[in-house]
């Protein structure tokens, strides 16, 4: 599993670090699967963005989180789980405290060339060091 740090605004005046795990992508399977787990921290989440190349599926493991997609809100606790179509506008953000957990999968794999810059930045990454932080 590869992993990276990535260094975001949380809201307001205070700012998190997102840590983002590379379970499962393109260059076990070619592609048509994507699979990571992203550790966010109180007040940090994912920017309301647009994805018109694959599927999602986000899954709550610890916390609780609050996403939009498709024009409405939904509260998610753990082992609650949404599907996003590509098209959908989404985005989501932890409210809760204390840091939650999510695993993403996508289908097709690649996330729009996100895993790409993530799988470069993680190749940089010696084995027992700690992973590069960086601002996306």
């Amino acid at each position: 599993m590869n992993t990276i740090n990535q260094t975001q605004p949380a809201g307001n005046d205070t700012a998190g670090e997102m840590n983002i795990n590379i379970i499962f992508n393109k260059k076990v399977d070619g592609g048509n699967l994507s699979i990571i787990e992203q550790q966010i921290p109180y007040k940090a989440g994912v920017a309301l963005n647009l994805c018109n190349n694959h599927d999602k599926v986000v899954y709550v493991i610890e916390g609780r989180f609050r996403f939009f997609a498709g024009g409405r809100y939904y509260d998610a606790e753990k082992g609650a789980s949404l599907f996003i179509p590509k098209g959908t506008l989404h985005g989501y953000k932890n409210p809760a405290p204390q840091t939650g957990k999510v695993l993403v999968t996508l289908t097709p794999g690649g996330a729009n060339g996100f895993l790409n810059k993530i799988e470069r930045t993680v190749q940089l990454v010696q084995p027992g060091k700690s992973a590069l932080a960086m601002a996306v």
